[in-house]
């Protein structure tokens, strides 16, 4: 079953590599198939996870950042049609980067972590990986908003779309913490323990919020304004890669 989702995992970074190829040389139909392709076999990694751990893939980065381009993949296919077409060809690459990512990491699932089989385990680990696909959504429609022209009605849909992303990623990794607070109560008790990962949730949560509080009309020009939006999402990104 590993040979099988290495396998899957190479075959899926060709895919992606050939959307992004395609994204980049404006042949958008041939990269909408292509981009099927790569779901229905990222999707497949997702299922071959399932049945090597008896668990969802949570937790180690070989399975969680294919989890997150297979959202991100979902989500880019949802939206082929109606983004401009720096959106489409910042998100064939980010999915690029982050499967690569993968080979820094050990090709090995992970089997045996304490207490997985419980829901609210497996709700508060799931809860983040949606919540970091939302967050790279946010930065990619941040990051693309930079090239678009402010009268142009792609830049205020691009500006419209990372905000909700960014909001949706706040609200899916506060039910992860929610759920979480409920293992540390089954795990420890009435104790309370704090750690780096209690640090890191909440520097995690201030940086989701950061955006949505500090008014944007101190910054008059639309770099700074965009680079605000964009710098919340990106650092939690950057936080939940290189923090395990």
């Amino acid at each position: 079953m590993e040979l099988f989702l290495i396998i899957t995992y190479y075959s899926t970074l060709a895919l992606l590599i050939g959307v992004a190829t395609l994204t980049i040389v404006r042949q958008y139909t041939w990269a909408y198939y292509l981009r099927c392709a790569a779901i229905a076999l990222s999707l497949t990694s997702l299922i071959g996870f399932y049945v090597h751990s008896g668990f969802l893939p949570v937790y180690n980065k070989f399975a969680t950042l294919q989890n997150i381009v297979l959202l991100v993949l979902l989500a880019s296919q949802y939206y082929a049609k109606r983004q401009h077409p720096m959106v489409s060809v910042l998100s064939s690459c980010t999915v690029v980067i982050l499967q690569a990512l993968v080979l820094c990491y050990e090709f090995t699932p992970d089997t045996a972590y304490y207490m997985y089989q419980k829901v609210y385990v497996t709700a508060f680990f799931q809860c983040r990986v949606w919540a970091m696909a939302c967050f790279t959504l946010s930065s990619i429609q941040y990051a693309a908003s930079l090239w678009l022209p402010d009268r142009d009605n792609d830049y205020p849909y691009a500006l419209k779309q990372g905000r909700n992303f960014t909001l949706l990623g706040a609200s899916f990794f506060l039910a992860g913490e929610f759920s979480g607070s409920y293992w540390c109560l089954q795990w420890w008790g009435d104790t309370w323990h704090w750690s780096k990962g209690f640090m890191l949730a909440m520097v995690v949560f201030l940086l989701s919020m950061l955006s949505r509080h500090v008014p944007l009309a101190l910054f008059n020009k639309k770099p700074l304004q965009t680079l605000l939006n964009l710098f919340p999402p990106l650092g939690i990104l950057s936080i939940y890669l290189l923090s395990h």
